[in-house]
């Protein structure tokens, strides 16, 4: 532990947590963007009227590219989304530890 209370574990333990803290919403019922995003990644093959075939959503492409790589359905998007909240944890953390120091990369996580 260092000298300042502050241990070198404290921002992977945080961003553990927060992945964690989502694993219980793995098996809730869809939500209807979730439920929407699924739609419409199942049916995109580039063909129809729209740039996402026959449906039309003001999102960008990417995100409906990770719900058709999670085409597993809505748990894997969930844990996706997971994962997402982790590493958002460990970037701001680093954003933090390099603009200010360690202190503030744990607040900031």
């Amino acid at each position: 532990m260092r000298s300042d209370g502050i241990g070198r574990w404290s921002v992977p333990a945080i961003a553990l947590t927060a992945f964690l803290l989502r694993l219980p919403y793995l098996g809730a019922p869809a939500g209807s963007d979730e439920a929407g995003y699924l739609t419409i990644a199942r049916q995109w093959h580039g063909a129809g009227p729209s740039l996402y075939g026959r449906y039309w959503v003001d999102r960008p492409p990417l995100l409906i590219t990770l719900f058709q790589l999670a085409g597993a359905g809505l748990p894997a998007v969930r844990l996706l989304g997971a994962l997402a909240a982790a590493i958002a944890v460990l970037g701001i953390a680093a954003a933090a530890r390099t603009a200010v120091g360690q202190r503030a990369a744990v607040v900031s996580a």
